[in-house]
């Protein structure tokens, strides 16, 4: 990994849901910015490539699950908090209609992003 020191989330934990078009965006631009990233997407392709087209440029954890299902995504969340720790942020871009999407609880969350970011 190629150390990126400047940028505005340069050091920053930085978590997008989803690998393709509009998270994939991101992730270059936050990866360009200094973002270690950690990316959950559907398919194990879909991580994978967006890591290779990071390369070197940034940290990139990812782990593919399905963020419909509850058990999925503290899995994912889980190894987000074992590699990193804690969230700085998160861009929520995964696909779906919204209607069967697991919503975050304020457990939940206060776990992957840490208590301070609650109040």
């Amino acid at each position: 990994m190629t150390e990126n020191n400047g940028g505005r989330l340069a050091g920053k934990v930085c978590g997008i849901t989803g690998a393709t078009g509009i998270a994939e965006a991101a992730a270059l631009r936050f990866a360009a910015e200094g973002a270690r990233l950690f990316v959950v997407a559907l398919l194990e392709s879909d991580c994978a490539a967006l890591a290779e087209r990071i390369g070197s440029s940034a940290e990139v954890n990812w782990v593919a699950a399905d963020l419909t299902d509850e058990a999925e995504t503290e899995r994912a969340f889980g190894r987000c908090v074992e590699a990193y720790g804690r969230l700085a942020a998160l861009l929520a871009c995964a696909g779906g209609s919204g209607r069967s999407a697991t919503r975050p609880t304020r457990q939940g969350a206060r776990r992957w992003t840490g208590e301070s970011a609650h109040g």
